[in-house]
């Protein structure tokens, strides 16, 4: 049996790891990086059936090529782990009937628009939208939507072309490409992300944080990313769980075990709203957070649960407590930057930026000056924690 596995990150260690004895009977289609033959990780290729490298990982005739490799080497299951390959699996299966998420059903996570005109309509809220062609269209097309309005790509990731507008004039300084969501900005009291693995519907292994700060607000200032675990037993835990399931059981449901990203919205009215979800694990620090909490790697059981194996580990023990931090970078100068926190509950802590060094602002999430990761007794309140860690952070880091 061979199966293809899609992934834009080097990752063949991983993998290799990861799959054990079916190693040999698996095709990759990655992009080039520093696990060649020449890099650190170059021994794990040999392991493999084929290693197929994207120059351009997003290159228009990729999903093409992957057909081709499937049909090559006779695959029957396809599995992947990034938002850009989501569609494509997805139209790889269809077209040749191998089991999965299809075109559909990837459309209905990949598709912002899609994704919460399905929901809205069965009653979830979401802040009020359009859809709009294309900027120059923006002002007549997005109607009655009341400003600010948040401006993103439809099918977009990171919040990258993320604008906010509080007039209509300001649509002459939108340069996202089309096709466009446009809503109203929500007046948040709170801004959650529930990441997890969801079969049939439902969430098989939820784990619901509570973020200081969202990806937009990095993107655009200088908060980091931050997020922190809720404890099991406590009412909000269960409060977005709830809806968590809710949303999945309206969307088509995936019928292998596969990751899931959702980012959920609280108002001053104390409603929950849906942001977005995605069908594949969080970038930043939300594997290593999930892991932490769990003891499952996030993207080792998703890959698995599209391959149609079963999960390593089962999750079902709160092993810990766990949360993550990305501080951005700034337009100017480090001054000065820590090399080490003393915070108890520091699991890591990485610096990206050397002293010295000139930056510009960071340019997607995940575009770092440092990254953080934390772990504490199950059962304690993470937000004291990480108000700490961040105050120390920021007690030691000068820009000029």
């Amino acid at each position: 049996m061979t199966q293809l596995v899609l992934t834009r990150k080097p990752i063949l260690a991983d993998l290799g790891r990861w799959l054990g004895a079916d190693t040999e009977g698996t095709v990759v289609v990655t992009s080039a990086g520093p696990d060649r033959p020449d890099g650190p990780d170059g021994g794990a290729e040999r392991r493999f059936l084929h290693v197929h490298r994207f120059e351009d990982y997003s290159a228009p005739d990729a999903g093409a090529r992957i057909v081709e490799l499937a049909r090559r080497f006779a695959a029957t299951r396809i599995a992947s782990l990034n938002e850009v390959d989501v569609l494509r699996a997805a139209a790889a299966r269809q077209l040749l009937g191998l089991p999965g998420q299809d075109i559909a059903g990837a459309v209905a996570f990949r598709d912002k628009y899609v994704m919460k005109s399905l929901v809205s309509a069965a009653g979830v809220p979401v802040a009020p939208m359009r859809r709009v062609p294309c900027a120059p269209r923006g002002a007549i097309a997005a109607g009655r939507l009341r400003y600010p309005l948040v401006v993103k790509p439809i099918a977009g990731g990171g919040s990258v072309g993320v604008q906010v507008l509080t007039d209509p004039r300001q649509w002459e300084g939108v340069t996202t490409p089309g096709p466009l969501l446009v809503e109203e900005m929500v007046d948040e009291a709170s801004f959650y992300i529930v990441d997890g693995l969801m079969k049939h519907g439902r969430a098989t292994l939820p784990v619901p944080l509570q973020m200081g700060s969202g990806n937009f607000t990095y993107a655009t200032g200088d908060q980091p990313v931050a997020g922190y675990s809720l404890p099991r037993d406590g009412g909000l835990f269960t409060e977005l769980t709830v809806f968590c399931d809710e949303v999945l059981r309206i969307l088509p449901p995936v019928t292998e075990e596969t990751a899931f990203h959702m980012e959920i919205f609280r108002d001053r009215a104390g409603r929950l709203l849906l942001c977005e979800v995605a069908c594949r694990p969080g970038g930043m620090g939300h594997p290593s957070t999930f892991r932490t909490v769990t003891g499952v790697d996030l993207n080792e059981a998703s890959l698995l649960g599209q391959l149609g194996r079963p999960r390593p580990g089962t999750g079902d023990e709160r092993l810990q407590e766990g949360g993550f931090a990305g501080f951005p970078r700034r337009d100017g100068v480090l001054v000065r930057h820590p090399d080490r926190l003393t915070h108890p509950h520091v699991m890591s802590y990485t610096a990206l930026v050397a002293a010295g060094e000139y930056t510009t602002r960071s340019r997607w999430v995940g575009d770092d000056a440092a990254q953080l990761t934390l772990k504490a007794p199950a059962g304690m309140a993470m937000g004291d924690v990480m108000a700490e860690v961040v105050a120390e952070y920021r007690s030691l880091t000068e820009w000029a």
